[in-house]
Order: C-alpha cells, then structure tokens, then sequence
C-alpha cells in the first residue's frame, strides 16, 4: 500500500453480506405477545377461584337450624345418663328441655313436611354421630365431665352464632321473635356450661 492510497471503500451492503448473519438474543415479537396474553389468562383465573371461594359461601337457612336443634337435642338426650355430676345433669336437663321447645316452635315455621324431612337428617346426621361417639369415649374414659361442657359449649356457640345470622336475615316478625327467645333460652345455658367446665 502507498501511503497516498486510501484503503478501499466497501459499501455496507457488501458488508453485511459477508459478515455472519446475528443471532437475535431476544425474545421474539410474538412470542412476548403470548407470555403477555398467558400472563393475563393466569391473573383471570386467579380472579374468578378467589372469588367462587369467597362467594361460595352458603347462607345459613332454616333448616339448617332445625336440623342443628334436632341433632343437639337427641345428643343431649342420649348422653344425659353417661354425667355423673348433679349440677351438669341440672344444666343438661335444662338444656333438652330449651331444644326441645326450639325444635317444636322451629317446626311450626317449617310446615309438617319439612319438619319430618328435618327429623329423618338430624337422625342421619354424621356431625350428631361424632359428637354421640366422643362423648361415648369420654365416659369409658371418665372425663365425660371435662369433654361434655367443653363441647357443648362450642356447639352453642355455633348454634347462637346461626341464630343472629337468621335473625339478620329475617323480614318475618313472628320468626325474628321465635330466634330471639332461642337465642335467650340457650345463651345461658351455654354461660353455664362455661362455668362449669371453668371448675
């Protein structure tokens, strides 16, 4: 080369033919365009499970609560003779007799049809069986003393806790008064219940 000599000029076409094509390190046009459209499908679908979770949530009816006063009165009932304690038979006693009358009452709400639909689920009702069956392994255990007041308590506690639901619900005068002196017969039932087990 003289020194009067420039080095050729190549056009930059000619170049880029001869140079090795780049690879394209990024992520494709339209494959962006998928992870976006699968990102927002995936934040959807977490919408609509949260949401059929939280919505799915049953309002409590009638029936449940007269399935639920069937269903403590026969456990009441059937474990009344397994308490050897004077003062929790007293409190027991007086704790059939207030499930009783929310029973009976309840029934004239339901009609006689539901109300013998009611007593046929509360006979079958898996929740009375285990119940039945803990206080039953209480009493071979002797703490029937201990298990009775602990978890009748708890089982007032939902019923009561039913008993506002329903009430809140209410627009039927005569039913809004049927739950309140429910929930005044059993409130304190359950209070002693507390006590007692507190002993």
């Amino acid at each position: 080369m003289y020194p009067d000599q420039q080095p050729p000029q190549y056009s930059v076409d000619y170049l880029n033919q001869i140079a090795t094509p780049q690879q394209n390190t990024g992520v494709p046009k339209n494959m962006k365009l998928i992870i976006i459209i699968g990102l927002v499908l995936l934040i959807a679908s977490f919408i609509i499970i949260v949401m059929g979770i939280l919505g799915s949530k049953e309002e409590p009816t009638s029936a449940d609560l007269a399935i639920r006063l069937e269903t403590l009165e026969m456990v009441s009932r059937d474990t009344h003779e397994n308490l050897s304690s004077g003062d929790l038979r007293s409190i027991n006693s007086n704790l059939t007799l207030a499930l009783t009358n929310a029973s009976r009452d309840m029934n004239t709400f339901l009609g006689e049809d539901v109300a013998k639909v009611v007593q046929k689920q509360a006979k079958e009702n898996p929740e009375g069986a285990e119940l039945t069956k803990t206080f039953s392994d209480a009493d071979l255990n002797a703490v029937i003393s201990r298990t009775y007041p602990r978890e009748m308590t708890y089982q007032l506690d939902v019923t009561l806790l039913l008993l506002q639901d329903l009430y809140n619900e209410s627009s039927n005068a005569k039913y809004k008064e049927f739950l309140s002196k429910t929930y005044n017969d059993l409130e304190p039932i359950k209070e002693s219940l507390e006590a007692f087990n507190q002993d």
